[in-house]
């Protein structure tokens, strides 16, 4: 077993402590066979602790599967207004049964966003772990839902290749997301760090991406 794996499995081992309602939704997740996708449990107690600090009073989720993750921001802010984003049906119908007073909006993300943005809607706390290509369009309409001080988190920053920043052209997920990186990296309106976390059964380092809107 490499070290990574290690790492992770002592940090979740000695930090982490999954509820009944995660475990339920992983169980009910393997069951209807989607794709294991959700973030690692780790990551969940980091969503977790970054949004009990940040101690919103709305937060949105774009991307929901079965609702893991939803869980974490839900327990850390339950009284908060939480609305998350899911167009896949079978996804949205799963996180409905375990989060059946939830906002869930079954339609393409961009649609949602602009119309957000249309109604001047705000939230405090930003969620976005969906579809990567859509990255780099999603960060203006983003920010147009946002006011100083909203923390825009998002998952999956560091793609899987061996070759840091320097993506094969070929590749639309990793030239999307380095793009994605490079236009947060730049934008006057935010503050950016990337995380580092460790993901999947082999112990793959990949990021979350914390931003504060200025």
């Amino acid at each position: 077993m490499n070290r990574s794996v290690l790492i992770r499995e002592y940090i979740q081992s000695t930090f982490v402590q999954e509820s009944d309602a995660h475990k339920k939704i992983l169980s009910a997740s393997h069951k209807e066979g989607l794709p294991q996708i959700q973030v690692p449990s780790s990551v969940g107690k980091l969503l977790y602790l970054i949004t009990k600090l940040q101690n919103p009073k709305r937060i949105l989720e774009i991307g929901t599967l079965a609702g893991y993750s939803t869980e974490w921001l839900r327990q850390a802010a339950p009284d908060a207004e939480l609305i998350t984003i899911e167009p896949n049906p079978l996804h949205a119908k799963l996180a409905r049964e375990h989060h059946p007073t939830l906002t869930i909006i079954e339609e393409d993300a961009l649609l949602t966003l602009k119309r957000f943005s249309e109604n001047q809607t705000s939230f405090d706390l930003i969620f976005l772990d969906a579809n990567k290509q859509a990255y780099s369009q999603y960060l203006p309409l983003l920010l147009s839902i946002s006011k100083p001080g909203t923390l825009i988190l998002t998952d999956n920053l560091i793609p899987r290749e061996e070759e840091i920043n320097n993506p094969d052209p070929k590749d639309p997920f990793a030239t999307s997301v380095y793009a994605f990186n490079q236009n947060l990296a730049s934008d006057p309106r935010l503050e950016t760090i990337l995380i580092p976390t460790i993901i999947g059964s082999n112990g793959r380092l990949d990021a979350l991406g914390l931003s504060i809107v200025k």
